[in-house]
């Protein structure tokens, strides 16, 4: 497996001039994928980079190629207001990595990191042109108590196919 580096920063500093460095490429296999007892329909196809200043300090996060991801987790009774898929996808796949990787480097997931990886998908909405309404139900899906912070602490199995890796 490869080594993969600590994406996270500090959550109480600004985020600012959030880009998208490539295109997501994204793909799906013949068989569904599971990531423990949710769907991961898609997996990452090519490394997907997005830069970002947290603090005015230049700040990379790599979403590597092989992730698994079910895109928007978007509950079916809010999908009139923020679907699956729409501009705010590429922003919930950087948050879907966020939401992982503290697993694979062998610690415990943290309040900070959680908070920071909500913060980077509210981010990624507006640079995307995600209108208040959606950034705002995002938001607030995101800082449901409990809701939230049980996925993010939550182990998940199958975070990558390894033969894509």
């Amino acid at each position: 497996m490869a080594t993969h580096y600590y994406p996270y920063a500090d959550p109480d500093l600004p985020i600012t001039d959030f880009t998208y460095g490539d295109w997501l490429v994204l793909g799906r296999g013949p068989e569904t994928l599971k990531r423990g007892d949710r769907e991961a329909m898609y997996v990452v196809m090519e490394d997907y980079d997005v830069v970002m200043k947290v603090g005015g300090v230049l700040h990379l996060i790599t979403v590597p190629k092989g992730m698994t991801t079910d895109m928007a987790s978007v509950p079916k009774a809010f999908r009139s207001i923020v679907g699956r898929i729409g501009p705010h996808l590429e922003a919930c796949i950087v948050h879907d990595w966020l939401y992982i990787a503290w697993q694979l480097q062998d610690r415990m997931p943290t309040r900070a990191d959680h908070k920071f990886a909500n913060r980077v998908l509210y981010a990624g909405a507006k640079a995307a042109g995600c209108n208040w309404v959606t950034r705002t139900a995002l938001k607030l899906a995101m800082e449901a108590p409990m809701f939230s912070w049980c996925v993010f602490k939550g182990r998940d199995k199958n975070l990558f196919v390894e033969e894509i890796r």
